[in-house]
């Protein structure tokens, strides 16, 4: 694990409070690949949505692919996706 995914995720992984702000989990790519892809669950909260942007940000993160479709994303998770709608993220 790099020091930026340790930083973000913890020695032990992410914290099972669940509402860390701590959200991104590092997923292993073969060593010839370069770069990183972290994985996330739906940030279902102001909380986790503000974890979810500052965790981002830290690791420099420049696409999303959101697997979630609109109207999951509506019901479980509003203020996900006023943050969306408001077309401001950084990536």
């Amino acid at each position: 694990m790099t020091d930026q995914a340790e930083r973000l995720s913890g020695p032990a992984g992410p914290a099972a409070d669940p509402e860390s702000v701590t959200c991104l989990r590092p997923l292993a790519l073969p060593e010839a690949t370069t770069g990183m892809l972290w994985l996330t669950g739906l940030p279902d909260s102001n909380l986790r949505v503000a974890g979810f942007l500052d965790d981002t940000t830290a690791a420099g993160v420049e696409h999303v692919v959101i697997l979630t479709e609109d109207h999951e994303i509506r019901d479980l998770a509003p203020a996900y996706a006023r943050v969306l709608a408001s077309q401001s993220l950084p990536f």
